[in-house]
């Protein structure tokens, strides 16, 4: 086979993931965002994130439950994996290698979460789970005081809120000034504001936090395509 130009290559790199994904990315769920990112609100409103990371001639997928009633943590990919790349270094490696993706997709990853859709596995697992982390735990009890809001789990809110005030007052003096963690300080005294006032009221700040966040994405329709 002749050596394909840059053009030519991202022309069939192309035509190869539209026919080999798209449909059944759709299929699982999933709304496309962009060229390689697919997005879902699953059954208990967990935002699954399934991202293509092409590198040359190489691919991978990272994938993720991205804890979205989080302003900070919107971003994050923290409760996820990536595969291996695959290599896609001409035609025949572009089909075989992109129908590998889709295989362990369909066989590794969308298992994965349907796992977390079972409310008790996912506190048990990733919530509540030490051993899950390997942020800093200012942003782990950040995680879980939102999670508990998200879910209505009012009693242990407001220990985490305590806990990520404790993390950042052990931090130097000079990283306290940094934004980010500014950020969180205002994010959690805005939560326990409407703590405060009520369950109603923290109900309507994670609400509005998810739509917020999903504006960001770009993805807000998939509030109206919630799955039931």
């Amino acid at each position: 086979m002749e050596e394909l130009s840059t053009k030519e290559y991202n022309e069939l790199y192309k035509k190869y993931f539209k026919e080999i994904f798209n449909k059944p990315m759709k299929d699982f769920g999933f709304k496309k965002k962009g060229t390689g990112r697919f997005c879902k609100l699953n059954k208990i409103g967990l935002f699954e994130y399934i991202g293509f990371f092409r590198y040359y001639h190489e691919l991978r997928v990272e994938y993720a439950i991205i804890p979205i009633y989080s302003y900070i943590m919107k971003n994050s990919i923290g409760n996820g994996a990536k595969t291996a790349f695959v290599d896609l270094d001409g035609e025949e490696k572009m089909e075989e290698g992109m129908k590998s993706i889709l295989e362990e997709i369909e066989n590794k990853i969308i298992p994965w979460f349907k796992k977390y859709e079972d409310l008790d596995t996912f506190f048990e697992e990733v919530v509540e789970n030490d051993r899950k982390y390997f942020w800093s735990d200012i942003y782990k009890y950040l995680f879980r005081a939102t999670t508990f809001a998200k879910f209505k789990k009012y009693s242990k809110i407001q220990e985490n809120i305590d806990k990520v005030r404790e993390e950042y007052n052990k931090l130097p003096d000079e990283e306290k000034a940094y934004d980010f963690y500014n950020v969180i300080l205002k994010e959690v005294d805005e939560l326990e504001e409407k703590l405060k006032e009520g369950e109603e009221s923290v109900e309507k700040h994670i609400e509005a936090m998810e739509y917020k966040s999903l504006l960001a994405w770009k993805m807000e329709k998939l509030l109206k395509n919630k799955s039931k």
